[in-house]
């Protein structure tokens, strides 16, 4: 399921689109927890398409969509094996208050310092660039039940989310200077004394 254009969007704003909207992740990650943990026939597939929907992971999903946008590898990277650990480590050590294999959901009370929130009106990713430069490369952890590191730049990312359905996901400074969150409430949570800056800016702008 795709996010749909911003003119029907509009339509998310029922109770039961919004349900819709955020349901799909949770029953991909229910059924995969249920493969890994051995349990058999509680789950029943249609067809062997659905199956592949269910073993597709996330990060291959945001790959394939990458590859249907036609990004280049420049502008949005799955980030390889043997840089993962290091860079999830100093996203940690700087940003959250536990380890990335013991929980998820950093932003339910685990990031570190001031932290900033805000609903904004409309769709967040509509707002990344105004928080972030269009071409500046960040990294952007996606999660569903664990987290996948990828690169790229803000216009490449906010292409990719426009054609993905929802999960949470974290933008990240290369610099490691701040940390922007979109969790599944549509709420930003920014952490790092710029990116706290320029969520108050947007607030202030979108307010008037």
């Amino acid at each position: 399921m795709k996010r749909c254009s911003r003119n029907c969007r509009v339509a998310w704003v029922s109770s039961f689109g919004h349900l819709i909207k955020h349901s799909l992740p949770i029953i991909r990650m229910a059924f995969l927890k249920q493969l890994r943990g051995g349990v058999a026939g509680t789950v029943k597939l249609n067809n062997l398409q659905d199956l592949h929907f269910y073993q597709m992971t996330l990060k291959h999903e945001l790959l394939q969509t990458a590859a249907t946008l036609s990004l280049s590898s420049t502008n949005f990277r799955a980030v390889g094996i043997t840089e993962w650990e290091p860079i999830m480590k100093r996203v940690e050590d700087k940003f959250v208050s536990a380890r990335y294999d013991k929980v998820l959901w950093w932003w339910n009370g685990y990031l570190k310092g001031p932290v900033h929130s805000v609903l904004l009106p409309g769709w967040p990713v509509d707002s990344l660039h105004k928080l972030i430069p269009l071409h500046e490369q960040v990294w952007f952890i996606a999660e569903d039940d664990k987290f996948w590191l990828f690169e790229g730049n803000i216009e490449s990312i906010q292409q990719v989310l426009a054609e993905s359905h929802s999960f949470e996901y974290y933008l990240v400074s290369k610099k490691y200077e701040w940390l922007l969150c979109e969790n599944h409430h549509d709420v930003l949570f920014g952490v790092g004394e710029i990116i706290i800056e320029k969520l108050k800016q947007v607030e202030r702008e979108l307010s008037k």
